[in-house]
């Protein structure tokens, strides 16, 4: 991009907020596979709804600026961790696998419960 002095600007630097969201990406995957290893070793499609809606809530809640991203990072690890396992040892059908995809209901509805909660205390009980 060229600006109007001839010069050429600058890439813009990785903002501090980008930079604070990586330790919260890392545990929403890792709090996601954990749900999904739940979910395969328990074969209990509630207990893993659960675990995503609280990992979901909670982040919605750190981090209420992109609540779409927390839903699909551990929504989304639950049937990526029954692919792997069809892959190796475990036998799914594929109708058990597709099931799994409704958790993104679910994690929506709590990251954005999550991120509203935390807008309405900012109102409530402004600094």
């Amino acid at each position: 991009m060229v600006e109007k002095d001839g010069g050429s600007a600058a890439a813009p630097a990785a903002t501090p907020a980008a930079a604070r969201e990586w330790p919260l990406v890392v545990a929403a995957i890792a709090l996601g596979l954990l749900a999904g290893y739940a979910h395969l070793r328990l074969h209990d499609l509630g207990l893993g709804a659960l675990m995503v809606g609280a990992v979901c809530l909670g982040l919605g809640f750190a981090r209420p600026q992109r609540p779409w991203l927390w839903a699909l990072i551990v929504a989304l690890c639950v049937p990526s961790v029954q692919v792997v396992a069809h892959l190796g040892y475990e036998r799914f059908t594929r109708g058990g696998i597709v099931a799994s995809f409704a958790l993104l209901i679910p994690a929506f509805s709590c990251a954005y419960g999550g991120a509203f909660g935390r807008r309405l205390l900012a109102v409530l009980f402004p600094r």
